[in-house]
């Protein structure tokens, strides 16, 4: 596990690889906090709708840490509109990352990107006990 800082850069639709890759780095606990339900594979569909982006309604990030292989990713967050001036907003970090400030970083990139378009409340459904 490297000690360096993420950055974070904006996910395009093409980034399948790095949501595989975060997605293959969750436990199945924390799948089941960020999914909601046991997902031991990430379905065609929910995969699809994760990599639906156009960078205007439906937008995400991407947070790397580099490696002597490249840059890995360590966590994603996404925004989806969901009404003229609202966004529900999610976030994964793999598990060896977790409490180490990617979510935060993902966080105020999606912050950003939110009030750019003038978007003024963002909600989450979170369950109980993910903290």
């Amino acid at each position: 596990m490297s000690n360096s800082r993420p950055t974070v850069r904006p996910l395009t639709h093409d980034a399948g690889a790095a949501l595989d890759r975060v997605f293959a780095g969750l436990s199945p606990h924390s799948r089941f906090l960020r999914y909601h339900a046991p997902m031991p594979r990430l379905p065609g569909p929910v995969r699809r709708a994760l990599l639906d982006l156009d960078g205007r309604d439906r937008l995400g990030f991407v947070a790397e840490v580099p490696t002597a292989d490249g840059p890995r990713p360590v966590g994603l967050g996404r925004l989806v509109r969901t009404g003229p001036h609202t966004a529900e907003l999610a976030l994964e970090v793999v598990d060896d990352w977790q409490r180490r400030g990617v979510g935060r970083q993902l966080l105020a990139a999606l912050h950003a990107a939110a009030e750019e378009r003038g978007w003024t409340a963002l909600e989450a459904r979170v369950l109980p006990g993910n903290d």
